[in-house]
């Protein structure tokens, strides 16, 4: 498994909305020093060596080489060596947006290869060692190094994305018609042979090698040419609201229109941290609270000199104690709250992902010119 950002399909979050979400997502994970380290990186017109960067962000030069080497780990942020030993760092925007799809990430890995790949796939993801990251980049840089060779693993993130990407195109289809529809497209994006990040079309596939290669029974078999007529003739019709006896001389800029609709998303995704973060600091007292009432009451379950009933009676004083009726509302309410915050954040996830994917494909178009 290989995980770079170095792609010609790399997307960049350079606009406002994508580097104020930036911020707000370090700030989230690593904390306001780090969040003022990567303003800086993403300011920045050009890589940035150690001493420009202590000078800039106004802290202790330990404090920023601690910094330099999570970010390191966590693909954040590359280096390269220049002439005269002179190391500079470069700040990767898609690798900071990808820290949100971690949960989502570990969740494909267990579906698809079950407990112990998701426990691999959260080693890798969070605990990769520094000096596997750094001598992973120095040999890209000197690919003649006579460094004494080891391998290294890591997840790739492209694949995952795919199986995301695919999950949501197999759910629209199955909204839209039925589930046998979803399993005969799925069986076609499985027989094609081209990585469909790098291709608009797949493969021009015959009817005789689909019935061949279809594993379904004769009964399922018999229904495939329906489902191809159904995907030929729908991809042929406008849309809901398009009036046939219309006509248009008007056209849209697709490149221009996923960017807006991409530069949106990223807007309403840290507005949500935004909200969440705000709730959770308006009642950060009562958390605090409940949380020292969860530690006292766990230290009584484990007292071993008190039996059960009196185990009981202390830790409803204590509850009463420290959190009252209201306050437990208040609390039932926050997580409400909180729940749903992250569930329209996941949403907006999975938008960003198809947004990408149109401007991925745009680009292909461009290319293909």
């Amino acid at each position: 498994m290989n995980r770079t950002f170095t792609s010609d399909m790399e997307l960049k979050y350079t606009g406002h909305k994508g580097y104020e979400l930036c911020i707000l997502i370090i700030e989230e994970y690593f904390g306001k020093n780090a969040a003022a380290l990567a303003k800086i990186l993403m300011k920045m017109p050009c890589a940035t060596d150690l001493n420009e960067l202590v000078q800039l962000v106004n802290l202790p030069p330990i404090e920023v080489r601690r910094l330099l080497r999570i970010f390191i780990r966590f693909d954040i942020v590359t280096f390269t060596l220049e002439e005269k030993s002179r190391i500079v760092y470069n700040i990767h925007s898609p690798a900071i947006i990808k820290l949100l799809w971690y949960a989502e990430y570990m969740r494909v890995v267990f579906l698809l290869f079950g407990n112990i790949a998701e426990a691999v796939a959260f080693e890798l993801l969070t605990c990769e060692d520094d000096s596997s990251v750094c001598l992973n980049q120095y040999r890209a840089s000197n690919s003649e190094s006579k460094m004494k060779k080891v391998i290294y693993w890591s997840v790739n993130f492209n694949f995952i994305e795919n199986c995301l990407r695919q999950k949501l195109i197999l759910d629209f289809i199955t909204d839209r018609y039925d589930e046998t529809a979803a399993e005969v497209f799925c069986f076609i994006m499985d027989v094609n042979e081209i990585d469909p990040c790098r291709s608009k079309r797949s493969n021009l596939i015959s009817h005789s090698e689909i019935f061949k290669k279809y594993p379904g029974s004769s009964t399922m078999k018999a229904e495939l040419s329906h489902y191809f007529d159904v995907f030929a003739n729908d991809s042929d019709l406008p849309g809901a609201d398009a009036n046939s006896s219309c006509i248009s001389f008007l056209t849209v800029d697709r490149m221009q229109a996923a960017r807006r609709a991409l530069d949106e998303t990223l807007r309403a995704i840290a507005n949500c941290i935004h909200r969440r973060n705000s709730e959770i600091t308006t009642q950060k007292e009562l958390l605090h609270r409940e949380e020292k009432c969860h530690t006292v009451c766990e230290t009584i379950r484990n007292d071993e000199k008190l039996d059960g009933k009196e185990k009981e009676r202390q830790i409803a004083e204590t509850k009463v104690s420290y959190v009252t009726d209201a306050e437990k509302q208040s609390l039932e309410k926050l997580s409400i709250s909180v729940k749903k915050l992250y569930a329209l954040q996941e949403l907006l996830m999975h938008s960003l992902l198809l947004f990408e994917t149109s401007l991925q494909y745009f680009q292909i178009d461009e290319r293909n010119v």
